[in-house]
C-alpha cells in the first residue's frame, strides 16, 4: 500500500520497506451493535452537557435508552417506549455501512467565549450522537497491544511514536 500510493504520486521508493516486527492487530471495523450502543451510553455519556445544533442532549438518548429497557423488560404495557432507541441504533448503524452523515449532523454550533485580551475562542458544541460514535471508536482502537517499547492510546502517554507502526 505504501509504495503503490508513493508510486502514483510519482516517487519511487528506493531499498526495503520498513520491517513489521509485531504480529497484524486486526481493528474490529463490524457494524456496531445494540448492546454495544447501550455499554456505551450508559458508562459514558454524561447528563447535563449542552446540545448541539439539533438540541439533542445526552439526556434525551439516556431517555431513549431507558425507554427501550423498559419495552425490553415488560412489552405488553411498554409498546413504542424504545422506538426513539432503535431509530437511534439505526441512524448510527447506517452511518457506519455506508460512511454518509446526514447534512444536519454535521452542524456546529459555536460558542465565542471572551478572552482578556479582547479578543474571542471559539469552542463547537457537538451532538452527544458524535460523542456515542468517538466512544465507540476509542474503545476499539483501545483494544490495540503495541510493542512494549512504544505506547499509545494509554492515559498520560503520547502516541506519535506508536503510531509509526
Amino acid at each position: 500500500m505504501r509504495e503503490w500510493s508513493c508510486m502514483r504520486r510519482g516517487f519511487h521508493p528506493d531499498g526495503d520497506s520498513i520491517p513489521i516486527n509485531v504480529d497484524p492487530f486486526n481493528v474490529k471495523d463490524e457494524t456496531p451493535t445494540d448492546t454495544e450502543l447501550r455499554r456505551i451510553v450508559r458508562t459514558r455519556l454524561k447528563r447535563g452537557r449542552a446540545g448541539g445544533a439539533s438540541q439533542i442532549k445526552a439526556e434525551h438518548i439516556i431517555d431513549w435508552l431507558d425507554g427501550a429497557e423498559l419495552e425490553d423488560e415488560d412489552p405488553d404495557h411498554n409498546v413504542g417506549a424504545g422506538e426513539k432507541w432503535q431509530l437511534f441504533v439505526e441512524l448510527i448503524q447506517e452511518i457506519w455501512v455506508t460512511g454518509r452523515i446526514p447534512t444536519q449532523m454535521l452542524w456546529v454550533v459555536i460558542v465565542l467565549i471572551p478572552k482578556g485580551s479582547g479578543d474571542e475562542w471559539g469552542i463547537g458544541l457537538l451532538d452527544p450522537i458524535w460523542k456515542v460514535i468517538e466512544c465507540l471508536i476509542d474503545d476499539r482502537l483501545n483494544l490495540i497491544r503495541f510493542h512494549d517499547c512504544l505506547h499509545g492510546f494509554v492515559r498520560q502517554r503520547g502516541c506519535g511514536t506508536a503510531d509509526l507502526m
